[in-house]
């Protein structure tokens, strides 16, 4: 049996809160003059939005009738409306969508031989193209003044006529950003893949840097190409292991996105990532004053940046920047200032409205988990442990397992044994044959778990000792589980 798809449920809780009171409205306004069928697939988004895990054959019972073909009817009609509720909504929230939406227009208009205002929104958009240097939206707007230069012989004296040089220009302009974003996204994909980058992998990188600054030139190009042009250079030297370098190219990009204030809100997601991208440089190269500077830099800009900018991608970056700078805090035994600094960005954030429907990070949750481990202040820990686990859509061990030692930790045995004996089942369930989890699980089921005196407790862990021994788990391989240090954890009880 065919599974359902989860696609407009996952799509309807994505939308933040905004976006759903927008939703609302517009599903209202259409209901004024629809049909029967209208009504139900309204009523279909409303059940969806109710439901937490998508429930397919109820939905079709309860809104259909149980008829399959009804049913695929209405979930059409309820993605289109969703589909056209956001189009509306983020209609003036970023300049492409403009752009778009300006050219969209300029077809319409065109069939309906209104070709004065279809000059008009293409002088619109080519406006906004110019201001942003998008390269192929340049093109396409090169392409509707050739195309109704015929047709607007009243205004033949406003038209410029785009010449041979202009296009040949704007054709090797695009030509050479294409170049580049085929090369980013190449070198891009080795970084994120699941192998290391190996001898073949390094020498595509160096022969890549080599070929981008030949595309480049001077580096007097627009913004599109020095950008994509920066970022492909970090990449290469990032995959080189080369910091010194892929620093001064993510120098580039962030001053690059700085030259136009104008810009800098619409460019927020990128301008977090970018100076992230930096801060992380500097943290490899062990520059801690200017690892502080760039994280209070994303802290400030974030927080002044224009609600209809803090979409879900801007929050991402964000987020992603404090994980890594609270980690940095956290390897560096900063355990205080990681829960100083985390409670601020959490502070900051459920003020907004905007992003507050958002799903914490888990890595947020699990830093302020082991900050507080850390300090031994572990009712603390166990609250952030709880949040981090709710984060997680599909229960992981290695976090499940950080729980027995918190308990382990806070003395609560009874607990401890029965977390212990559910943990070895789910193991078992799922068929994890992890040593050091099977060995772990058992002491704190046995005798760790049993030892109350300080004497008991160093026989305890001496045979645990003995027995990781044996079964030939190295420090190396506890010495980083999900970021936490189990061989330090040991050898220091």
């Amino acid at each position: 049996m065919k599974t359902p798809s989860t696609t407009l449920h996952k799509l309807i809780h994505s939308l933040n809160q905004s976006e759903k009171r927008y939703l609302n409205l517009y599903t209202q306004f259409l209901q004024g003059n629809t049909n029967d069928d209208g009504l139900a697939y309204f009523e279909l988004i409303k059940e969806i939005e109710t439901q937490e895990n998508y429930d397919e054959p109820e939905l079709k019972k309860k809104i259909a009738g149980g008829n399959d073909g009804n049913f695929k009817r209405l979930k059409h009609y309820a993605t289109e409306a969703v589909l056209r509720s956001l189009e509306n909504y983020h209609a003036n929230t970023h300049s492409d969508v403009i752009i778009y939406r300006k050219l969209m227009q300029a077809e319409i208009l065109f069939q309906k031989k209104q070709f004065s205002l279809v000059l008009k929104c293409v002088e619109k958009a080519e406006e906004i193209a110019v201001e942003g240097n998008r390269i192929n939206f340049l093109l396409m707007c090169a392409e509707w003044r050739l195309r109704i230069a015929n047709e607007l012989r009243v205004h033949k004296a406003k038209l410029e006529l785009v010449s041979v040089e202009q296009i040949q220009k704007l054709s090797a302009a695009y030509c050479t950003w294409m170049q580049l974003v085929r090369h980013k996204a190449i070198v891009y994909r080795i970084l994120t893949g699941d192998k290391f980058p190996g001898t073949e992998e390094k020498k595509l990188a160096e022969n890549t840097v080599i070929q981008v600054k030949e595309l480049m030139g001077n580096e007097e190009n627009g913004y599109s190409i020095n950008i994509t042009g920066y970022t492909t250079i970090s990449f290469c030297y990032r995959m080189l292991n080369d910091w010194p370098n892929s620093c001064i190219y993510r120098e580039k990009i962030v001053k690059q996105i700085e030259l136009d204030q104008n810009m800098l809100p619409e460019r927020g997601v990128q301008y977090i990532a970018s100076v992230g991208n930096l801060m992380n440089a500097y943290r490899e190269l062990d520059m801690q004053k200017e690892v502080e500077n760039n994280f209070n830099k994303v802290l400030d800009f974030y927080n002044s940046l224009p609600n209809k900018h803090k979409n879900d991608r801007a929050e991402d970056s964000y987020i992603n920047v404090v994980n890594s700078y609270l980690l940095y805090l956290y390897k560096k035994g900063n355990y205080a200032e990681v829960l100083e600094k985390g409670e601020m960005v959490l502070s900051g954030l459920k003020r907004n409205a905007f992003v507050s429907n958002n799903n914490m990070n888990t890595l947020l949750f699990r830093s302020f988990t082991y900050s507080a481990f850390g300090l031994g202040r572990y009712r603390e820990a166990l609250k952030h442990y709880n949040t981090m686990l709710e984060c997680l859509k599909v229960p992981q061990i290695p976090y499940l397992f950080f729980g027995l030692v918190l308990y382990y930790e806070m003395g609560e045995r009874e607990l401890l044994f029965h977390k212990a004996k559910s943990l070895r089942y789910y193991m078992d369930k799922v068929k994890d044959q992890s040593p050091f989890f099977r060995i772990m699980i058992k002491a704190f089921g046995s005798y760790l778990g049993m030892a109350s005196e300080k004497s008991e407790e160093k026989e305890a862990f001496e045979k645990l000792k003995k027995e990781m021994k044996e079964k030939k788990i190295e420090p190396a391989d506890i010495r980083n589980i999900e970021g936490f240090n189990y061989h330090s954890w040991i050898e220091n009880r």
